[in-house]
């Protein structure tokens, strides 16, 4: 009898010892080794899964997943490990510029692919255009970088040139690939270009001034400028943007009064440069020139406004 209990007790422990293990703790086992940054750990998991339940739910997603790693396997799994890590870390100059020395390290192959495209990616981020650029084209050029990478390259290394600066460059890097980004950045370039057209203006506006008013100061010109009726136009004209933000349209508030702030100073000055040529009883010519200066001033300040502030009102970038 006791014998017969004991073969039970024995062929029930080894019938336990020999069950598979749960496909659940199996799969949460891997899990936590990819958190904990451990894909080769994270392999074994996953093939245990895969053998010991083939018809389970997990045992194709598992698969899937050790096919993923395993394709990623070179140098032991070490570069996945250290770019999964800087994928979960925030990134940072000291952090990227270490993780750029590892992945100069790196065996040919994918896993080296992804973490230049992180390392430009973060880069970018950092706004450092420089040394992404210089990340980017590596991209373009390893013959291990699959076809969509490279494109995806191709229009990081334009962002890195736009960011720079270099707008043509970066209208040459896109090619014909995206017209959407070359429209953006074909936008961007004639923006800044009417920009020092709107500063080489205003710089043409006070050179104006000084020639017109001969830089003097005199007390009946300070009159005539601050006279009540001068003043009531200065506060019509600053009012008007004013009255749009505040009545119109609450959103376009730092356009409007940004505006109206920006136009303050050259209003002063045009009222001041239309009180010294009435006082000294200026030429036709000399009029012409400060009226055509006042206008040309008002258009450049505008553009500049609306430009940087304005996208709302479809003459943005």
């Amino acid at each position: 009898m006791r014998a017969a209990a004991f073969a039970l007790v024995l062929s029930a422990g080894l019938a336990s010892a020999q069950e598979p293990p749960d496909p659940g703790e199996l799969w949460s086992e891997a899990r936590d080794a990819e958190r904990r940054f451990d894909p080769a750990a994270a392999v074994a998991a996953y093939g245990r899964l895969v053998d010991a339940h083939p018809t389970h739910r997990l045992a194709a997603r598992a698969q899937a997943r050790r096919a993923y790693l395993e394709e990623r396997g070179e140098g032991d799994f070490e570069p996945l490990a250290a770019l999964l890590r800087a994928r979960a870390e925030p990134a940072t100059e000291a952090g990227l510029a270490a993780f750029e020395s590892r992945v100069a390290e790196f065996p040919r192959g994918p896993v080296r692919v992804e973490a230049r495209l992180l390392l430009a990616d973060r880069w970018l981020e950092l706004g450092h255009g420089d040394r992404a650029e210089d990340v980017f084209r590596m991209l373009r050029a390893d013959p291990d970088a699959p076809a969509n990478v490279r494109e995806a390259a191709r229009r990081g290394l334009a962002r890195a040139l736009e960011g720079q600066g270099r707008l043509d460059e970066a209208l040459g890097a896109l090619e014909a690939a995206d017209e959407n980004e070359r429209e953006r950045i074909a936008t961007g370039l004639r923006v800044a270009t009417g920009r020092w057209i709107a500063l080489g203006v205003l710089g043409l506006f006070l050179l104006c001034f000084a020639f017109l008013t001969r830089l003097r100061f005199d007390r009946a010109i300070a009159r005539r400028t601050l006279r009540p009726g001068r003043l009531m136009l200065g506060a019509w004209v600053l009012g008007i943007p004013w009255l749009i933000a505040t009545r119109y349209d609450h959103e376009a508030w730092d356009t409007f009064g940004f505006l109206a702030l920006a136009s303050a100073p050259l209003l002063l000055a045009s009222s001041w440069l239309g009180a010294a040529l009435t006082e000294e009883d200026a030429s036709r010519g000399r009029r012409r020139l400060g009226a055509l200066a006042v206008v040309a001033g008002q258009l450049a300040i505008g553009y500049l406004v609306l430009v940087e502030r304005g996208a709302m009102l479809g003459v943005g970038p």
